[in-house]
């Protein structure tokens, strides 16, 4: 492995890239666009950063995937470290929540960057809102909190 590259080649290939949801297979190719390339590095060195990689790899793919165990009465607040904020709504909460929620968060000065369609009464329903002036797409979970109703 010599290069970015084929790291990414060899990332995509273990963890199947081709199987994963649009949405997430999205965000993971926007995350690898993200990556910087690294100097070249000693070969005792390189398996300590593949290693690394693969770490925040699993870690931004369990991130990712968080808001997905929610029951429908089960409302998740996520709070990231360059200042975001993502609600995952539940399909059961109702709408004067929904609606407190995003007030709250235009509120504090931050406004819908993505949001999920809604395809069935099944699916949770994903909010992420940040400043306008946010440059730092990568993002950390700092806190996350979730209730029930």
């Amino acid at each position: 492995m010599n290069d970015i590259n084929d790291l990414t080649v060899e990332l995509a290939k273990a963890f199947n890239v081709s199987k994963m949801p649009p949405k997430l297979k999205y965000r993971f190719q926007k995350w690898l666009q993200g990556i910087q390339r690294p100097q070249p590095v000693r070969p005792e060195a390189r398996s300590r950063m593949t290693a690394a990689v693969k770490a925040e790899m699993v870690n931004q793919i369990l991130e990712r995937t968080g808001g997905s165990d929610l029951k429908k009465n089960e409302m998740m607040a996520s709070a990231f470290d360059n200042g975001s904020v993502q609600f995952d709504f539940g399909s059961e909460i109702p709408d004067e929540i929904r609606k407190a929620a995003i007030f709250w968060a235009k509120k504090r000065g931050l406004n819908v960057v993505e949001s999920s369609l809604s395809k069935s009464s099944e699916v949770v329903e994903s909010i992420l809102m940040a400043s306008k002036s946010l440059k730092n797409n990568t993002k950390k979970c700092v806190n996350r909190l979730k209730w029930s109703f």
